[in-house]
């Protein structure tokens, strides 16, 4: 009976969060989704769309003993998720890509971890591989106890950050890391944040002004309690400002923070759980909109009578916001979902996904045509073994020059291109508030004008443009990193994007 009541009560929750307010939005289609591994257990941890259009995922594969060995994986698509190759990297111990990008070479780099051969301790990984997944170069870090890699992004450089914990260095407790390197991967610099007991950092994103943000969980030594955290800081490593965010119930709460993404006004969406009522293993998923200094502009909770955490998120063309997470009801499988919100934070769907066993979206990104692309990892139907898991969602249908545009856009935007990097072509989307003389322009790496996309008046709205990758004189240009600007009225923003052929 107890089983049942609680079957019951999840089966309630996921038909709430289903319900959606489809005046506002259209549930967008499933297209496919997709199982790969080996029968054991295996897990997506990262996906991200690659310049052809197909797919790239990190995670770990356990060809062996599932309980004794895992090796750090590397997954290739094409663009209806039909594997092209699969790579494994092993060392002696348990190996994990958790963050996976693609250069502008064609190649990948993956940052996770691997294990020391007794199993007690991880040293960060940082792996550079071609466009075939032979292996380039391997960097490692590490001390005497565990330290590992969790998020990596590009620097506007050429390098990279990365982000993760470590219990070798700092405080003696388990803290924030960060590390930045060159396009080769020799370290620039490495911080370590926090104090004795436990913080860690999931996600680091670069800023626009070569510096970085930085999102995970810290301790609040007065109150007992753990905070979502953000780090902000130049790129140097140096802290610009550091901010703990508490959830309704800050005393006694245990608060997450999983994923952030920059705002075109230079505020951020940073996404996690928040803690419910004491003594209950409660949560619910939990959205703030920040502005440039950290403060809060609002907060969402979302949820039900179980426990609910997100895991990521992606900025929607109209400013909103695209969440996975999971839910769980004791006694009953975790099932995964993919929330929508407007750019108030209001749900405007969501859609569940599950079966007879657990299953969870570690990752979401938006797609050249407008969808997305989600992984994660299942053990439906059988309940045994986890698969690694790909779901491609329908889109968005975006407006472009020339057509009807959305009237009454929040603000004047500029969004990331997609894909990024590309190739051949990339979408560049916008939104104006008023009407007014709108430029998009190109830059190469040294400030030189390569394209002019637009040059007019336009109304109140929101664009899309395409760039096919060629100059003014329709000559295409080499591979390599672009700088697209925005500007309109008072409103200017340049963003970076990379070619690669």
């Amino acid at each position: 009976m107890r089983y049942l009541t609680s079957l019951l009560m999840a089966l309630t929750l996921l038909l709430l969060l289903a319900i959606s307010l489809t005046g506002f939005a259209q549930i967008p289609d499933t297209l496919w989704s997709r199982t790969y591994g080996e029968s054991s257990t295996d897990y997506i941890d990262a996906v991200i769309q690659t310049a052809d259009g197909g797919f790239i995922m990190a995670g770990q594969a356990n060809y062996e003993n599932q309980f004794t060995t895992g090796d750090l994986w590397l997954l290739r698509t094409n663009a209806n998720g039909d594997t092209l190759w699969s790579k494994i990297y092993a060392t002696a111990g348990i190996d994990r890509g958790r963050d996976v990008l693609q250069t502008a070479d064609g190649g990948f780099m993956i940052a996770g971890y691997q294990t020391t051969p007794d199993g007690l301790d991880r040293d960060a990984w940082l792996l550079r591989t071609n466009a075939v997944g032979d292996t380039l170069w391997s960097k490692v870090w590490g001390g005497s106890s565990s330290d590992e890699l969790r998020s990596l992004g590009e620097t506007p450089d050429g390098g990279f950050i990365l982000a993760g914990t470590t219990r070798s260095f700092g405080n003696s407790g388990l803290e924030g890391w960060l590390i930045r390197t060159n396009a080769n991967g020799d370290t620039l610099w490495t911080r370590t944040y926090g104090g004795p007991a436990t913080d860690i950092l999931n996600r680091v994103i670069p800023t626009a002004d070569g510096g970085f943000v930085a999102i995970g969980q810290q301790f609040d030594a007065t109150s007992g309690a753990y905070d979502l955290w953000l780090v902000r800081g130049s790129a140097n490593g140096d802290t610009l400002w550091t901010k703990a965010y508490n959830g309704p119930h800050f005393s006694y709460s245990s608060d997450y923070g999983s994923d952030i993404r920059a705002t075109s006004d230079g505020g951020f969406f940073a996404s996690g759980k928040a803690t419910g009522l004491p003594n209950t293993t409660n949560s619910d998923a939990w959205l703030l909109r920040l502005n440039a200094s950290g403060d809060t502009l609002w907060t969402r909770l979302y949820g039900g009578i179980s426990l609910e955490e997100t895991a990521a998120l992606e900025i929607t063309p109209d400013g909103g916001v695209l969440m996975t997470g999971y839910t769980f009801a004791a006694g009953v499988d975790i099932d995964a979902f993919i929330m929508r919100t407007d750019a108030n934070g209001d749900s405007l769907w969501t859609i569940p996904f599950g079966g007879t066993g657990n299953d969870q979206i570690t990752d979401i990104h938006r797609t050249s045509d407008g969808g997305y692309i989600a992984s994660g990892f299942t053990s439906s139907p059988d309940n045994l073994d986890y698969n690694g898991w790909l779901i491609r969602l329908a889109g968005d249908n975006a407006t472009g020059i020339g057509e009807n545009p959305t009237p009454n856009p929040q603000g004047f935007q500029l969004f990331q291109n997609y894909p990024n990097p590309f190739n051949p072509s990339t979408q560049i989307e916008f939104d104006i508030a008023a009407p007014g003389w709108t430029e998009l322009n190109i830059f190469d790496i040294a400030g030189r004008a390569v394209r002019s996309l637009h040059a007019g008046v336009l109304t109140p709205g929101h664009y899309n443009l395409q760039w096919d990758g060629k100059d003014d004189a329709g000559r295409p240009v080499s591979s390599g990193v672009y700088f697209y600007q925005f500007s309109s009225g008072p409103f200017s923003l340049a963003k970076k994007m990379m070619l690669i052929r």
